[in-house]
């Protein structure tokens, strides 16, 4: 073997390993990127149940404690306005925060964030149950 055709073996075969790194690197960071919007999301969700569970105990503490009726029904109203307000910029927000080269899907609405949330969650709960058989 020549000292010509070492050399190239040696150029080509590094060529190769960066290109492999380089694309192997992307991709890593898709997938981390992928995994970053669903835990957002998952976050996101967790929030809204817990805001409306709040919300129920305030309503139910209030009707317990003899609130006027319609007390109750200016504070469900102010609850619902502000919960859709919120809602609605949340969407934005997630349309603005991932609307990189990335990003795998874009809202238009929150029925759309709950939709693709409970896909998510199906796929999760689905593939922990096959981890658990495999164990």
């Amino acid at each position: 073997m020549d000292m010509t055709t070492l050399a190239m073996g040696m150029m080509i075969g590094s060529s190769v390993a960066y290109a492999l790194d380089h694309f192997l690197g992307v991709s890593s960071a898709v997938r981390w990127q992928e995994r970053s919007e669903d835990t957002v999301l998952k976050l996101l969700i967790i929030c809204l149940e817990s805001t409306s569970y709040m919300q129920t105990l305030k309503i139910k503490t209030m009707k317990d404690m003899g609130v006027e009726e319609n007390v109750i029904k200016l504070t469900k109203n102010v609850d619902e306005l502000t919960f859709a307000t919120w809602k609605k910029s949340m969407v934005e927000a997630i349309n603005v925060a991932y609307q990189g080269s990335y990003t795998r899907h874009h809202f238009y609405d929150w029925n759309g964030v709950l939709d693709y949330a409970e896909k998510l969650w199906r796929k999760n709960a689905e593939s922990k149950r096959g981890r658990s058989k495999e164990q």
